[in-house]
């Protein structure tokens, strides 16, 4: 065990020192943690340190021992408490020890016999022993009161979200107000990203979710009464009786689970919420089960809707599903191998932002990317120190809460496996150097002999490396290509056939429309057409 933490509290300082000095004859036993000139220093120092002996002095100014003595004891934590005096009258010992002071010593007895002090010090451990043990069990048995109120709490909000009315006057019953209440709905979710242990262990994030319950009724508290329930997976949702909470309240609670739990949060504020109609039982329900609510905005603030949640998210339109999944899949390709961010995770993150695409379509996106994009590895060495757990990855990507954790949580996986290679296959890094090139400046004509000759490889040789790389033929890689480009522009450009077919690298614009349709089944004129409706 640590040293017991003393404080000394003497407005002379040569009786400082001497106290000091006897206190440390035992230094092992005992630590001077804080010395004071007066009463009202030692208690600003026995509030910041709560040691477990004071030893002062009766006669100071300011503030005396006695004055010291009458404050300690309003607190919650009670030292062992010494008083060391030049006063033999008995009115002072008695005066001390119906304060609580456990023991009054002299002054001049002390310096006759250097080890009384220690010796009533030790004395005096039993009960210090003893003051602790009481306190740690005080705290475990309010802990778990509050534990367990917080699982009440729980099962009467799910009994709400079942249908069961009376279940609300149970929860809000503290309530002055209940009748006629309205109030603040704050919906806060843990940054799974940033919890230091698996969302699965429930003992441990007990302990965290009865800290979060408390951060979030000190905040809101102060603007009005204030009930917060702690749901499963790191979630809480708080009624406060204040529908006028400040503009930047859900920034305030992120820098507040940020300081006090070093963890981040997402949150949702809606306001003025009434109790007790079918419609806030159906927006509540809606809220609670969805999985993405914070997929684009991790901070949100909304007026109540009054009505059910409209679908907050739209199916990624088939013809785009497999445009995007090429890019994604060549993008991977390049960042094995290149240490610059691709300019298309802009792009697909843009679109995705703009029309608020299905976030578990996203996800899929980006697996089956991953997956595809990771067939060639077989072809590499064995000896290749490659730490790459591709379930693991996926796993993650599931469990992601935002659209902008889902590319960095591939995105550190991909660049462990580029240094990796790198160090161990510099043909493969140069092959996705030139992929790279070729997907940011597609030129018009492009040749396998002009390439090999690049990459100083015979035209057969190269062919091999390409299609052992990629999948495909180097004609049929660049086809698809142009294709997948010109449908992008075609989609979200206004740009005409022929324009569209000079951006891709074809100069006749009537071969484009020909290539066109013999890769999608209709005419680039047909394709937009039918987009647009």
């Amino acid at each position: 065990m640590s040293a017991y933490k003393v404080l000394i509290v003497e407005d002379e300082k040569p009786a400082r020192e001497i106290i000091r000095q006897m206190v440390m004859q035992e230094e092992r036993l005992f630590e001077v943690v804080g010395v004071a000139q007066n009463g009202r220093q030692g208690l600003e120092v026995y509030e910041k340190l709560n040691p477990h002996f004071v030893i002062t002095d009766i006669t100071m100014p300011i503030m005396g021992g006695m004055e010291l003595l009458t404050e300690i004891n309003q607190m919650d934590t009670q030292p062992q408490t010494i008083i060391l005096s030049c006063h033999q009258d008995f009115h002072f010992a008695q005066q001390a020890i119906r304060l609580g002071a456990a023991s009054y010593l002299l002054k001049d007895d002390c310096l006759a016999d250097e080890q009384l002090l220690i010796r009533t010090m030790k004395e005096l451990l039993p009960s210090v022993e003893n003051k602790q043990h009481m306190n740690d069990k005080q705290a475990l048995l309010e802990t778990a009161l509050r534990t367990n109120q917080i699982d009440l709490d729980r099962s009467c909000f799910l009994d709400i979200l079942r249908g069961k009315e009376d279940s609300w006057q149970q929860l809000l019953t503290a309530d002055p107000d209940l009748a006629t209440a309205t109030y603040s709905l704050i919906y806060a979710e843990l940054d799974r990203s940033s919890i230091r242990f698996p969302i699965e262990e429930t003992e441990e994030l007990k302990i965290w979710q009865f800290a979060g319950v408390n951060v979030l009724q000190e905040l809101l508290g102060v603007y009005g009464w204030t009930k917060t329930i702690a749901l499963d997976r790191g979630r809480f949702i708080s009624f406060c009786r204040c529908i006028d909470l400040p503009e930047k309240m859900p920034a305030v609670l992120v820098k507040a689970f940020q300081t006090y739990l070093k963890m981040n949060v997402y949150v949702h504020l809606c306001a003025p919420l009434s109790i007790g109609s079918s419609t806030e039982w159906t927006y509540l329900k809606a809220l609670c089960k969805e999985n993405h609510l914070f997929f684009y905005e991790p901070l949100q603030r909304v007026a109540y809707p009054g009505a059910a949640v409209e679908p907050r998210y739209r199916d990624i339109p088939a013809e785009e599903v497999s445009y995007w999944s090429q890019v994604i899949q060549d993008v991977f390709m390049q960042m094995q191998f290149s240490s610059e961010q691709p300019a298309q995770w802009q792009r697909f993150l843009t679109a995705a932002q703009a029309e608020r695409w299905e976030p578990e379509q996203i996800k899929q996106l980006y697996r089956k990317a991953c997956q595809q994009s990771l067939k060639w590895i077989d072809n590499v060495p064995t000896d290749t120190p490659v730490n790459w757990e591709l379930d693991e990855v996926l796993q993650k990507v599931a469990s992601v809460q935002t659209l902008h954790q889902v590319q960095p949580t591939i995105e550190q996986a991909m660049r462990g496996l580029r240094d990796a290679l790198q160090r161990s296959n510099p043909v493969s890094a140069a092959m996705a150097q030139l992929l790279n090139r070729l997907e940011n400046e597609l030129p018009e004509h492009v040749s396998l002999e002009g390439l090999a000759r690049e990459m100083d490889y015979s035209p057969p040789h190269f062919s091999f490396l390409f299609k052992k790389m990629t999948g495909l033929p180097l004609t049929q890689y660049i086809r698809n290509l142009r294709m997948n480009k010109a449908k992008l522009l075609l989609l979200h450009t206004n740009l005409k056939t022929f324009e569209i077919a000079e951006r891709i690298g074809i100069e006749n614009y009537r071969h484009f429309n020909k290539l066109f349709k013999q890769q999608f089944g209709m005419s680039p004129t047909e394709y937009r057409r039918t987009m647009e409706q």
